[in-house]
């Protein structure tokens, strides 16, 4: 059976991934997803959040694994992973991107979705002026739960 590290995205936990890990589990893989680094209960200050420390966990959840991982990442995950993976590439049996992002070398996903004019991401979210950090407006969430 398989290792699978499972990467969420940006406005996403490890819950994200609860009904598929027994699934996973009851064929006999075995199923990794953690928390990234400011999301679920891995707490870090928002200031120090950025996609090298994210490929940094991930490489250390790769590295704890015995054996080359099937890597799964979901949308901004998908940046994570394939990061992580070019630092690992020997741990790597496959890599999965599930509506995720795919970018070419240093393209910040950040330049995709200001590009993207259908997308319901970019006028739904709220930053400050150093783009430091983006959060999804109030009213929206309001609407969702």
């Amino acid at each position: 059976m398989s290792t699978f590290v499972l990467i969420h995205g940006a406005w996403h936990g490890a819950w994200c991934w609860k009904k598929i890990i027994p699934l996973l589990e009851k064929e006999g893989h075995k199923v990794e997803a953690p928390d990234l680094p400011g999301h679920g209960s891995h707490i870090v200050p928002i200031a120090e959040i950025s996609l090298q420390l994210y490929v940094n966990h991930v490489c250390k959840v790769i590295d704890s694994q015995t054996e080359p991982v099937i890597l799964v990442g979901h949308s901004l995950g998908g940046c994570a992973i394939s990061q992580a993976a070019e630092k690992r590439t020997e741990k790597i049996k496959t890599l999965v991107y599930l509506s995720a992002f795919l970018l070419l070398n240093d393209e910040p996903a950040f330049n995709y979705v200001m590009t993207d004019t259908e997308a319901v991401v970019m006028p739904n979210l709220t930053m400050p002026e150093d783009q430091s950090y983006s959060s999804v407006k109030k009213e929206i969430l309001k609407e969702a739960f």
